[in-house]
């Protein structure tokens, strides 16, 4: 289990836990260094959208110009991801039904 790529939880870190994807060419050491956020590109490939990179950055576009146009927009604490992130991260939710903790793992920089 110690050499495996998993962040363990707070509340039973021996029972809950989540595996990483292992980073094919780059060492256990330099693995710890860089985290395991990978690239955008990576994840809004097609294959795991649904759509085009053409039709996300359409999408992206029209609920940014939504969320901006909303009373009280800008307001309050700042989100931890930009928005065309917070867009990837639902979509890839609501297609591949990932919950939230293996997205931010895929999606956060570290």
């Amino acid at each position: 289990m110690a050499a495996l790529p998993l962040t363990r939880h707070a509340f039973h870190g021996d029972w809950n836990y989540v595996l990483h994807p292992a980073l094919v060419g780059v060492s256990p050491a330099e693995e710890h260094v860089l985290g395991v956020a990978w690239e955008q590109a990576t994840l809004s490939d097609p294959t795991l959208t649904g759509m085009s990179q053409h039709d996300l950055n359409v999408l992206t576009a029209s609920l940014a110009a939504l969320h901006e146009a909303q009373p009280g927009a800008g307001m309050g604490r700042p989100p931890r991801l930009p928005f065309p992130e917070q867009v990837l991260a639902t979509v890839l939710h609501l297609r591949l039904g990932l919950p939230a903790e293996p997205l931010a793992v895929l999606i956060c920089r570290p």
